[in-house]
């Protein structure tokens, strides 16, 4: 029995960066949209305890999130077939709040066997200008926060040449 599925199928799909270069993204008309298929293909014959599948947040947006009826059809065949009760809990998180130096939205879809819903943990960090005065969080690192105790690289061919 297995207990988790991660997985993560390739967000060009549903990518922001999709419709930038060509007016529209694909989204489940691009083939590489087939593993979000794949992925709950193993799903259903897995049935692991709990899954998470991440992408980005463009998988959910408002009127282009076919991705996401997809999962949620596809949960209820499951279930039907294999009288499982997973269900489908959503979340747009940032990495940013929760320590990472990067600002990067992902949509996460977190679901488990017997149905019982997740509950997403609260940001650990956070933006000056989201904060109030009683806020106790620590504001978001940045790539300075991360970096600045480095020792300097003595290989020469990672040295700065000017071009």
């Amino acid at each position: 029995m297995h207990d988790v599925l991660i997985g993560g199928p390739p967000c060009q799909p549903f990518s922001k960066s999709g419709f930038w270069a060509t007016g529209d993204a694909k989204r489940l008309d691009d083939p590489r949209a087939n593993t979000v298929e794949g992925y709950l293909r193993i799903l259903a014959e897995a049935r692991p305890r709990a899954f998470l599948l991440e992408n980005v947040e463009g998988l959910g947006f408002k009127g282009k999130d076919e991705g996401l009826q997809l999962i949620h059809a596809r949960l209820a065949d499951i279930n039907s077939v294999h009288r499982t009760k997973y269900g489908a809990t959503i979340g747009t998180l940032n990495a940013a709040d929760y320590g990472v130096p990067q600002l990067r939205k992902r949509i996460f879809v977190i679901g488990a066997r017997n149905g019982t819903p997740f509950n997403f943990p609260a940001p650990t960090h956070g933006s000056p200008t989201d904060m109030t005065w009683s806020d106790a969080r620590p504001r978001h690192l940045t790539a300075w926060d991360a970096l600045h105790d480095l020792a300097e690289p003595n290989d020469p061919d990672v040295a700065v040449k000017g071009k």
